[in-house]
């Protein structure tokens, strides 16, 4: 399934089937592009007063959505192709969308990594001839991906959050979509190895993301062994792992091709905890506390991942193996940072 962003929406008609229920409330079912019951679509509802709500399918195609006013349409979006369904009465039940019935062209092709393989897992934002986004599709096992849309294919940002590597267009439909990386030069090296949960199984379907001072430049997911290649064309100092939420973290630095193995056991989450004070002893309550990778402040825009309470305490969860913690007093303008213990011990931080 792409992973779906919400772009300007075309105006199509389904088949739709009505029937009688309160105000504010429309229901029905969604079937994908193969003609089978389809899970993750978009379904936005609209009021004519412009209050709006949005859903996604479930498993079996099905939905139900609600809005404190009554609702004027519908509109439902699979990758690029976007049905419209006017709601004249308010409510709406029984909507039945086919997408395999809707007029819109695809494009198929293949994203190869530096190494000549298939780039797995990568996201390929695609956008129309005004540089609106159109929707997200993503690589499979073999690189290869598909794109219906509504709206002529111009270009291709690969790795939105991480290469940001632009392949202009545009492009014809009859014609496979092939992209390179190898064309794009620069010095990639690749990061290969396996990822083990907290029971040193493999963690398969797990995200990993590759930074340098806390700007994501590349991201990949573990195959059903656990196994993982990430390229880069920049210097890294951290790769984390995630399913639901953050697993682990490994710091680095890295800037050629390594094996990097990564253990929930190892390089999993744990707390650092401690107290700020002032120059005079005096707790300092609502401090901000940020990971760094020195003791320098770290980059803007890395979000503080602990506050200090009334009393001066904090507990933060961070990676182990974290270098540094820089603490911010913005309300009195002192900072300070204080490298992590690996044995625990909780520390007294001093702001100037």
């Amino acid at each position: 399934m792409a992973r779906v962003l919400r772009p300007a929406l075309a105006l199509l008609l389904p088949l739709v089937a009505t029937a009688s229920l309160p105000a504010q409330r429309a229901s029905g079912r969604v079937f994908g592009f193969d003609g089978a019951p389809c899970g993750g679509v978009v379904v936005q509802g609209h009021s004519a007063a412009g209050l709006q709500t949005e859903v996604l399918t479930a498993t079996d195609g099905s939905f139900v959505i609600t809005l404190d006013q009554p609702l004027r349409e519908l509109l439902l979006q699979l990758e690029g192709v976007t049905v419209r369904v006017p709601v004249p009465q308010g409510s709406l039940d029984g909507v039945v969308t086919h997408f395999a019935q809707q007029q819109f062209t695809t494009w198929t092709g293949r994203l190869l990594d530096p190494g000549g393989g298939g780039a797995r897992d990568v996201d390929l934002l695609c956008r129309d001839g005004r540089s609106r986004t159109i929707t997200t599709v993503t690589t499979t096992r073999d690189g290869s991906f598909a794109l219906r849309s509504q709206r002529p294919l111009h270009s291709v940002l690969v790795d939105p959050c991480g290469w940001s590597l632009r392949v202009p267009g545009p492009f014809p439909a009859a014609a496979p979509l092939h992209i390179d990386l190898r064309d794009f030069g620069g010095n990639f090296f690749r990061l290969h190895g396996n990822c083990f949960d907290d029971q040193e199984r493999p963690a398969a379907g797990w995200r990993l993301s590759a930074w340098h001072q806390g700007e994501r430049l590349a991201t990949t997911t573990t195959d059903t062994d656990g196994s993982f290649v990430l390229w880069s064309r920049r210097n890294l100092d951290l790769l984390t792992a995630c399913d639901a939420s953050p697993r682990l973290g490994r710091f680095g630095p890295w800037h050629e091709d390594t094996r990097v193995d990564l253990r929930e056991r190892q390089h999993g989450l744990c707390i650092v905890t401690g107290r700020v004070l002032d120059a005079e002893g005096k707790v300092v309550a609502d401090a901000f506390v940020l990971p760094a990778m020195t003791a320098a402040a770290p980059p803007r825009g890395v979000p503080p991942i602990a506050r200090s309470d009334a009393e001066g305490r904090f507990a933060a969860c961070t990676f182990r193996g974290q270098p540094f913690l820089f603490f911010a007093d913005e309300l009195g303008g002192r900072s300070a940072s204080v490298a992590v213990p690996g044995d625990g011990t909780p520390v007294v931080v001093t702001v100037r």
